[in-house]
């Protein structure tokens, strides 16, 4: 079961995450986790990832993620 704060840090790195997506309009999967190694997994960012491609807000083409959501 996951407890109530790590579920709201898990809220925190999909907006995080998006947010940067979104504001790059598009950026390659390993670059962006660079970005993001020092706070997070890898397995976390993976999860991060595929559950933005899931949701439709973003597509990955050669590892190149490229944001598909609002505001696109």
């Amino acid at each position: 079961m996951i407890s109530p704060q790590e579920f709201e840090h898990i809220g925190k790195a999909l907006a995080h995450v998006s947010s940067i997506i979104h504001l790059e309009k598009e950026v390659s999967r390993e670059h962006l986790y660079t970005k993001l190694e020092m706070v997070m997994s890898l397995k976390r960012y993976n999860i991060i990832i595929e559950c933005l491609k899931r949701a439709g807000l973003i597509e990955e083409i050669n590892y190149m993620l490229k944001w598909k959501g609002p505001g696109q």
